[in-house]
C-alpha cells in the first residue's frame, strides 16, 4: 500500500499591491519539517487544509501549492498573519492598508 509522507512547509508573506500585484517581502513565513505519514493523498489533501486553514491546494509534482490573503495583526492583541476581515479588504482597495499573500509550499514524498 502507498502512503504519503509530509515532509516539510514553506511560506514566504510579500506585499499585495491592490490592481498592481506583488510587492516587496517581508521576510517573514514558515520552514518547517513536518514527518508526518498519511494513508492516501486525500487524507494529506485534507490534513493541510484542516490544519492551515486552507482552501484550495495545487499538485505540482510532489508538492501542493497555493496562496492566502493576509493582514498583518502583529501589533494587536493575539497578533499575526490573519485573514483579512471585509473591512480591511474595502480598506486595502481604497488603498488606505497594505495587505499580503502567503505563498505555501508543501513537500511530500510516496513510501511503500
Amino acid at each position: 500500500m502507498t502512503r504519503f509522507h509530509l515532509v516539510s512547509v514553506s511560506s514566504s508573506i510579500v506585499e499585495d499591491i491592490y490592481e498592481e500585484g506583488e510587492g516587496k517581502e517581508t521576510g517573514c513565513g514558515l520552514n518547517e519539517q513536518i514527518g508526518k505519514t498519511f494513508d492516501s493523498l486525500n487524507k494529506l489533501e485534507e490534513y493541510l487544509k484542516s490544519y492551515y486553514d486552507l482552501e484550495d491546494l495545487e499538485k505540482e509534482g510532489m508538492t501542493f501549492v497555493t496562496s492566502v490573503g493576509r493582514a498583518n495583526h502583529s501589533e494587536k492583541q493575539n497578533g499575526g498573519w490573519m485573514v483579512p476581515t471585509p473591512d480591511e479588504i474595502e480598506q486595502w482597495k481604497q488603498k488606505k492598508v497594505t495587505l499580503y499573500l502567503e505563498h505555501y509550499s508543501f513537500g511530500y514524498l510516496e513510501v511503500l
